[in-house]
């Protein structure tokens, strides 16, 4: 490729690659840089693991528990539904 008219002392542009989409990550040190109180930070995040921890363990033991199971079939029972 023959290029002219270019100035002295002026660096060429690199030849973009791709189709011009570019992945760039974020820059984490001036994320921690930005965050003004950390301790609230971890607090913050303290409490959202063990909220969803909580959650997580009463969904499963709801779930094998089965009261709800057997009081449906109760119900079923008495009302003269069929069951499984």
């Amino acid at each position: 490729m023959i290029e002219i008219n270019l100035l002295p002392g002026k660096k060429r542009k690199a030849a973009a690659g791709g189709a011009g989409f570019k992945l760039a990550l974020p820059d984490f040190r001036g994320l921690l840089a930005s965050i003004k109180n950390p301790w609230l930070l971890a607090a913050s995040a303290t409490s959202l693991i063990v909220v969803g921890g909580g959650l997580l363990w009463f969904i499963s033991r709801a779930r094998g528990c089965g009261w709800l199971r057997t009081a449906a079939r109760r119900c079923r029972r008495r009302s003269g539904a069929s069951t499984r």
